[in-house]
């Protein structure tokens, strides 16, 4: 892997991580089209890289939490919505064979882009924290089933909050805290699969990607914070246009 290479792929995956157009459908998208090495250990670190990109976002709501697990109460939603998330991730890495995931691209795309319009119908007017346990439980749902490619996780677990009328800055905010045990499980599991095949690190490109990925993850989380102050998701749906297409003409 070059060095521009591991920009483009940690820029691509720090954007498209927190953006609600899927991070993996957009990677599997790249190395098909501009035929890019597939590195599993690069993966892995560049999720490492959103990751910091997030605790950095959220710094003072994860200390907070960390000090005070059981009086703040943001800690519990999180830790419930992450077991339907992580029971539908493992149902789905053990049963469905690997090989159907990039077939499933063009209507994960779609699925995403049908979310993002649901989004507009929210009355974005109800606080999270007011019986917030089924929106969390849902959400959960959402970011489980996100695990197919094509499916954005953010854009998935933002639009099912919406469907109960959740204010839209607090379900992003609370998608992206939900996707910190989330980015760390998957992280860990990769890296474990990528130690077990045995791997060789191309040192460069790493370290550009992983900074490129923080760098850019940061970017995204706050430039949808801020467009949420004012606009649903809609308007990404006619993004979504074109990986759909795109996904089709390669030959999926």
């Amino acid at each position: 892997m070059t060095v521009w290479e591991g920009l483009f792929l940690g820029l691509l995956q720090g954007l498209t991580e927190f953006l609600p157009i899927s991070s993996s459908g957009h990677l599997v998208l790249a190395e098909k089209i501009l035929v890019l090495p597939s590195d599993l250990f690069f993966n892995v670190m560049m999720h490492v890289g959103t990751l910091f990109a997030v605790l950095t976002v959220f710094f003072k709501p994860v200390l907070k939490m960390t000090l005070h697990p059981i009086r703040d109460k943001r800690m519990l939603l999180i830790t419930l919505s992450s077991i339907p998330t992580f029971i539908i991730a493992f149902a789905v890495k053990t049963w469905v064979p690997e090989k159907y995931f990039n077939g499933l691209l063009p209507l994960g795309f779609f699925i995403t882009a049908v979310l993002l319009i649901t989004t507009s119908f929210s009355k974005n007017n109800r606080p999270l924290y007011q019986r917030p346990v089924i929106p969390a439980l849902v959400a959960g749902i959402a970011q489980g089933i996100a695990v197919f490619p094509g499916i954005s996780r953010s854009g998935a677990t933002i639009a099912s909050l919406s469907f109960f009328n959740i204010k839209r800055t607090q379900s992003a905010d609370f998608s992206f805290l939900m996707s910190i045990p989330v980015i760390m499980g998957g992280a860990a599991l990769e890296a474990y699969e990528a130690f077990t095949i045995g791997i060789v690190i191309n040192w460069l490109p790493l370290a550009v990607g992983i900074i490129a990925a923080y760098i850019s993850g940061i970017i995204a989380i706050k430039f949808l914070i801020a467009l949420l102050k004012h606009t649903d998701l809609r308007w990404f749906s006619l993004y979504m246009v074109i990986p759909l297409l795109l996904s089709l003409l390669v030959g999926w």
